[in-house]
């Protein structure tokens, strides 16, 4: 097998500009993992390297990029989505098993692909040993003496495959044409959000997007908040892409909305960067004022199922969206010209608001489009089994008697589970010995473990114990609804940073994978985790952080900033009282909501 003549040229004339510590800062797009891309809701680790290799190998092998586009933006969409010709199509001269060990690194989704350097290096070396003896190589299982000393619990959901194949088949549907409506239900940390994310995996195979909007418990007084959130991830996600592309959205965008453009800006101010600077609107009354909003609403959703399908709203955490979010996604059915939009809502059970929920499975009913209600059940014993296989590299007959436990302990909760099993490894009850190379557990000891099926007890326990500063943080990050941006006076940023990375080691952190939160910044482990930070801030103590808050925001604002500067501000002034309005002025008292 030979290396292409003009690859090894290529490589051997731009060698001298990379060293080791420069590689992957100037690693081109065609080299970055689906996820380091951003194209998929998932953190890089060690296994986004061994993509990197695999398409490394790939053209070393073949002379050429399993992905060949000029654009960068549909480049890093071709790695989501497009399966590479198998390198031995390529070149013949490539052997079929080698062709797939390639395959294997370039795996989409980090659990499908070599886990650790030991597997890769493992099925190389079966693959040189049949040449040394059979002078060929030969067919065999693919790292099937892989073992990771890492403990790493795989990202796959484990139990939920009829749920899945639900929501493709509504996905299907939206795709070609339909608008409809899902409801997922289940008590806290059953997965729910973990459900939605992977529909917007398979959403973004067919070209389509996901748009997350977590609705905050203590944020509940900002209108349209969640709504703001996801429209603002779908026009990062657009600006990334090409201007021949940016200008198609113009176009359709100012179509349905013209002329009313401003109205978008006053709340999504980075929409500007699409369709550019637009005239003022009309001031109206507030009931006016909110039509002429829903009506923009709608049209922009609808330019957008033109420009891209199926779009995904979701929803998180429904029963503590805001009433005029409510009011708006209730509109949607009513429009029999939408098409290709598809409105997920997760709720927990014995939530706050449940008529919320149920009221808009009704309006979707009522107005002739479909609805569903996918409710969520605890693992079985069979699911926790796998999960114990794949993240421990054993045979699920040899976890059973684990799993059994597992199930006691924390009742088939997902979330539980995995906490269940970080604090086995971090007990040293769960270890991977190095003399055996095979992971082991000390059973007795585990037996007499306590229940864990209280997670937010259990985040307000391990948060108590801490260092006032880490729980300083922690507040500040719950208050702004997970940012870990915390004021000029807070410890130098270096201790900070250290101090994050000390709560994400103890498991109520980890490095956010969400478009709206920047690369490695940090963010709760779950929404419990951050309302138990939230529980932590005393009375008094909010109130001031409302105060602060609306005061830096005033400070901070801009004429381009709009209305939605003045709904945060007004938000803050709600939530602390009229008691704290300093230099602000009550203009109006609209609905027992002040406009300052």
């Amino acid at each position: 097998m030979q290396m292409p003549r003009e690859y090894k040229s290529e490589r051997r004339s731009g060698a001298a500009s990379l060293d080791a510590g420069s590689f992957f800062a100037e690693v081109s797009p065609p080299s970055l993992s689906p996820e380091q891309a951003g194209r998929i809701h998932a953190a890089p680790d060690r296994r986004s390297d061994l993509y990197s290799l695999g398409i490394c190998i790939y053209e070393l092998l073949t002379g050429v990029s399993p992905f060949q586009d000029s654009d960068s933006s549909t480049m890093s969409h071709l790695q989501c989505t497009r399966v590479p010709s198998p390198p031995d199509s390529v070149n013949p001269d490539i052997p079929p098993i080698l062709s797939k060990i390639i395959l294997k690194l370039l795996e989409k989704s980090a659990a499908g692909r070599y886990q650790s350097c030991s597997g890769l290096r493992n099925d190389l070396f079966q693959c040189l040993n049949d040449c040394k003896v059979l002078g060929k190589t030969s067919e065999f299982l693919l790292g099937l003496h892989e073992v990771s000393s890492i403990f790493r619990i795989p990202e796959t959901l484990f139990g939920r495959f009829p749920e899945q194949e639900a929501l493709h088949q509504v996905c299907d549907a939206v795709s070609a044409g339909a608008a409809e409506f899902v409801l997922l239900r289940g008590r806290a940390g059953i997965g729910k959000t973990a459900l939605a994310q992977a529909l917007g995996k398979y959403a973004e195979v067919k070209k389509g997007c996901f748009l997350s909007g977590p609705c905050a418990q203590f944020q509940s007084g900002i209108p349209y908040l969640p709504i703001i959130r996801a429209l603002k991830e779908l026009v990062r996600q657009i600006l990334t892409e090409n201007d021949a592309s940016i200008q198609r959205w113009k176009r359709e965008i100012l179509t349905a909305i013209d002329p009313n453009g401003r109205i978008l800006i006053d709340f999504i101010p980075e929409i500007k960067g699409i369709i550019g600077e637009q005239p003022p609107v009309p001031e109206l009354p507030p009931e006016q004022t909110f039509n002429r909003f829903r009506l923009v609403f709608r049209s922009f959703l609808k330019a957008c199922t033109v420009c891209r399908s199926p779009i995904i709203l979701f929803l998180d955490n429904v029963e503590w969206a805001d009433p005029d979010s409510i009011r708006l996604i209730a509109d949607l059915p009513a429009d029999s010209s939408l098409h290709g939009l598809l409105l997920v809502c997760s709720e927990d059970e014995g939530g706050m608001c449940p008529r919320q929920a149920e009221s808009m499975l009704d309006v979707w009913d009522n107005s002739g489009k479909k609805s569903h209600c996918i409710s969520l059940s605890p693992l079985t014993r069979d699911d926790i089994r796998r999960l114990l296989s794949e993240t421990l590299f054993c045979k699920p007959e040899q976890s059973a008697a684990l799993a059994q436990v597992c199930l006691e302990k924390t009742l088939g909760i997902p979330l539980c589970i995995r906490e269940f099993l970080c604090a086995l490894h971090r007990d040293g009850l769960l270890f991977f010995d190095t003399i055996r190379m095979i992971w082991q557990w000390k059973m007795e000891a585990i037996e007499k473990r306590e229940v864990l099926n209280d997670l937010l007890g259990l985040y307000s326990a391990k948060m108590r114990n801490l260092p006032e500063a880490s729980q300083r943080i922690l507040k500040m990050m719950a208050f702004q609804d997970g940012s870990a941006d915390l004021p000029a006076d807070h410890e130098p940023a270096e201790d900070v940073q250290k101090r994050l990375q000390q709560l994400a080691d103890q498991g109520l952190l980890v490095q956010s994978d969400q478009a709206l939160v920047p690369a490695g910044a940090y963010g709760f482990v779950h929404e419990l985790a951050r309302q138990a930070a939230f529980s932590l801030i005393a009375e008094d103590e909010l109130a001031a952080l409302h105060h602060a808050s609306a005061r830096r925001l005033e400070q901070s604002a801009r004429p381009q900033d709009g209305s939605g500067r003045l709904f945060e501000i007004a938000g803050h002034l709600n939530a602390g009282g009229t008691g704290m309005l300093g230099p602000f002025r009550v203009v109006s008292n609209y609905n027992n909501k002040l406009i300052v």
